[in-house]
């Protein structure tokens, strides 16, 4: 391949079963296992450029990279035990406690903006920043 032998660019970066090399000619990138063995995958050089390590893809209004809330029910959780609540999980709800004070989350979130909505009423409830 033409562009492995001579790369406009290249660079490692972590994939799901290790690390890669990338090399790109900015249109296409091919990522190559680092033995140089396998070709695990070929994408647009513009998809490729977000794995390149110290940069982060452009500033989106909708979340991305730079999400500052948790993205999951799980992390949500996590995030809260780590601030020292109490999680009562019930079958229909969550039951979020600290200091006397209770919120209630339900276990299964109706849209895509129920988690966010639950981060934004803990922070109102309990005065505390939930970030990542």
């Amino acid at each position: 391949m033409e562009i492995l032998d001579s790369p406009a660019e290249e660079w490692t970066a972590a994939t799901r079963t290790g690390e890669a090399s990338v090399a790109t000619d900015g249109r296409v990138a091919v990522v190559v296992s680092l033995d140089g063995e396998t070709v695990l995958a070929v994408m647009p050089h513009s998809r490729a450029v977000r794995t390149r390590p110290g940069q982060q893809g452009a500033p989106r209004g909708r979340g991305g990279a730079g999400r500052r809330h948790p993205t999951s029910m799980r992390e949500l959780l996590e995030l809260l035990r780590s601030h020292g609540f109490t999680i009562d999980r019930g079958t229909r709800h969550i039951r979020v406690s600290r200091g006397g004070e209770t919120y209630t989350l339900p276990s299964t979130p109706s849209d895509h903006r129920s988690l966010l909505n639950c981060v934004k009423g803990l922070e109102r409830t309990f005065g505390v920043a939930l970030e990542r």
